[in-house]
């Protein structure tokens, strides 16, 4: 088994791209990647981490992200947000937090009305563990108006801003992105800024994935 050379990896926002990263995730597993002790998440980005470390079922998750893609018509109202944690709910394994108890697993959000971006990697259940998954995928107003999830005076929500994904500062670390693929220690994608608000245009082979 091999880590690339990595000792952290951040899987970044996926958008509406959730199935590139999932075919980088599929990719990584084929050539016996590693799964590094620190994994940091980004909005959508947690469901090909759950599955790269082995807390969720892959095959599960490329289904669900599909059959998401054709309940993208119910956005701009909370049935999609509704949907998606339901879809986690199946998508994880019961046993997914004794998994993850091995590695240091940090999410990111927002917080409101801070707008402070925060990383946590304290979770107290499995129900509080996915309900943080989904808030940190929360867009209001493109997800609903209802805000899902609240703590310490504070909403957490998608961490919503340019450059959102982040590194582990003491590690070198490999960051996933769909939308970028400018930075060092990267692999991205360059399917732009418009897919992340639900935009969805075919793209060539060559542009599965690209190792910067």
């Amino acid at each position: 088994m091999e880590n690339l050379g990595f000792d952290a990896i951040v899987w970044g926002g996926t958008g509406w791209n959730m199935i590139w990263s999932f075919g980088v995730c599929q990719y990584l597993l084929d050539i016996g990647c590693k799964t590094p002790q620190k994994i940091g998440v980004v909005s959508g980005g947690c469901m090909p981490a759950l599955a790269f470390c082995g807390a969720a079922d892959i095959n599960l998750g490329i289904v669900q992200c599909n059959e998401l893609y054709e309940f993208g018509d119910h956005l701009f109202n909370d049935r999609f947000r509704i949907r998606y944690r339901t879809y986690l709910e199946s998508f994880a394994k019961k046993d997914c937090m004794q998994i993850l108890s091995n590695y240091d697993f940090y999410t990111t959000h927002r917080a409101l009305p801070s707008f402070k971006l925060q990383k946590t990697n304290v979770f107290k259940s499995r129900e509080e563990f996915l309900d943080k998954l989904v808030a940190g995928c929360h867009v209001p107003l493109l997800f609903g108006t209802n805000l899902p999830y609240y703590e310490d005076g504070n909403y957490l929500i998608d961490a919503i801003g340019k450059k959102t994904w982040w590194r582990f500062p003491e590690s070198k670390t490999l960051v996933i992105s769909p939308t970028d693929k400018t930075s060092s220690n990267l692999i991205g994608g360059d399917l732009g800024l418009l897919s992340v608000v639900g935009y969805r245009f075919k793209r060539s082979d060559k542009d599965l994935f690209y190792a910067g």
